[in-house]
């Protein structure tokens, strides 16, 4: 039950008066009667409007679609209260129906002090590359009356994919746990949006000895925000926890991706950590018993109007809290469970470019503190110029192997050539 529904009010946007039910209170009728209307034709008892986005690739390499209903409030106003039932299915492109649904009702009671202007539903699935069918349906459990519309959809595969076994083992269609919007007692700057999807994807490392590969994810969102002078500092707090999120949903993606290499001998260890507030979320957790539905939630539960006066003492000592951390990792002696072999050991450190405060000195890792340390730096940059990046001054040192991506599918292709090097022991 992860369907938002919007109520528009003469243009406002009011959805206190409309209370989602739990599907499970359902009469057995309605449901009878969808199941007999998702292999019908279509059909449309209640003005309605019915888009399916086109498929967006996430970080997460998976292909997420926007499915959303926008109902005529004048239906609504023709007869007294409704509960409807708003429901989404997928199936192949010969309506072979996979498992699951997103199912949702609502209670519209006729007694609001405003005439509704519209309805609107959405959802989304993650899908796999193929063709499709998406039927979306909507039954006024008051009346009988309802709507069910079927829709082509094609995901296509990615253009010049340099990995197409990666999803291999994922299911074909999956609906995201959480939707943006779904809890409503937040702001839209806090709004974590869609869930991270489930499943583990392939990524084979053919290592001939044992490797640890630990993934270093920095959360720290931009220093630097460009706004005129006049900008009240409370839109500014606003605009720096949209982006603080928006960077924690692009890192958990790809820190969930990172956390399923493969190495056919060893493991992988995952932290995370904030360095803009000199914070470790996670130490060098092993990431075969990550929850990552756990970190998600303690990430967003940092409150940025908070920071103590010992973490703003420490602003101007980022730098080497940073090469500090660093160093910890990639000295760590532990290995694998694999015996007396000689373990590789690489950090993968996964961050925007970083900015500090102004004349904060950058304490580079000298090889000396770091002989047998290995680093490849995976920076998010989606600009097109190259900024100014302390971590790259941090490491330069340490000779780092390092990719610059902007996109889902530049991080793919990182992807294969990070798999590809972690393969070679010539490269380690």
């Amino acid at each position: 039950m992860k369907t938002v529904v919007r109520f528009g009010l003469l243009g406002c946007v009011l959805a206190a008066s409309c209370f989602p039910i739990s599907a499970q209170q359902s009469q057995p009728d309605a449901f009878s009667t969808i199941e007999s209307w998702l292999n019908g034709p279509d059909r449309r008892a209640i003005h309605w409007e019915v888009r399916v986005s086109q498929p967006t690739l996430t970080y997460q390499q998976r292909h997420l679609v926007v499915v959303e209903a926008t109902v005529d409030g004048s239906e609504l106003r023709r007869t007294g209260d409704h509960l409807l039932i708003f429901e989404v299915r997928m199936g192949d492109k010969n309506g072979n129906w996979f498992p699951g649904e997103d199912r949702s009702e609502f209670k519209v009671p006729p007694d609001r002090p405003q005439p509704i202007k519209q309805a609107v539903f959405y959802t989304g699935v993650y899908a796999a590359p193929g063709d499709y069918q998406v039927a979306v349906m909507m039954y006024d459990r008051t009346n009988g009356a309802g709507n069910i519309r079927h829709i082509d959809l094609r995901v296509p595969a990615v253009k010049g994919d340099v990995l197409p076994e990666l999803t291999r083992s994922l299911p074909p269609v999956e609906f995201p746990l959480r939707i943006p919007g779904m809890n409503q007692d937040s702001r839209g700057e806090r709004d974590p949006g869609w869930s991270l999807a489930r499943g583990i994807e392939h990524l084979p490392i053919a290592d001939a000895r044992p490797l640890r590969v630990d993934v270093v994810l920095d959360f720290s969102e931009l220093d630097a925000i460009d706004l005129p002078y006049y900008t009240r500092a409370e839109t500014k707090g606003e605009i720096a926890q949209s982006i603080y999120f928006r960077n924690l949903r692009d890192m958990l993606q790809m820190g969930s991706v990172l956390s399923h290499l493969q190495p056919s001998h060893g493991c992988v260890h995952v932290s995370a950590l904030d360095m803009a507030r000199v914070h470790v979320f996670l130490d060098r957790q092993d990431a075969a018993s990550l929850d990552w539905s756990k970190v998600e939630k303690e990430l967003y539960s940092v409150d940025l109007d908070r920071i103590d006066v010992s973490t703003m003492t420490k602003q101007r000592d980022r730098s080497a809290f940073a090469a500090k951390f660093l160093v910890q990792v990639a000295n760590d002696p532990g290995g694998c469970g694999t015996g007396t072999e000689p373990v590789d050991h690489v950090v993968v450190l996964v961050s925007h470019h970083l900015q500090y405060p102004p004349h904060t000195p950058v304490r580079p890792i000298q090889p000396e503190e770091c002989p047998k340390c290995r680093f490849v730096y995976l920076r998010l940059s989606p600009y097109d110029f190259e900024p100014l990046d302390p971590y790259r001054d941090i490491l330069k040192p340490m000779h780092p192997l390092s990719f610059r991506f902007s996109t889902p599918e530049g991080f793919r292709e990182v992807l294969q050539k990070l798999t590809s090097e972690l393969s070679n022991p010539s490269n380690r």
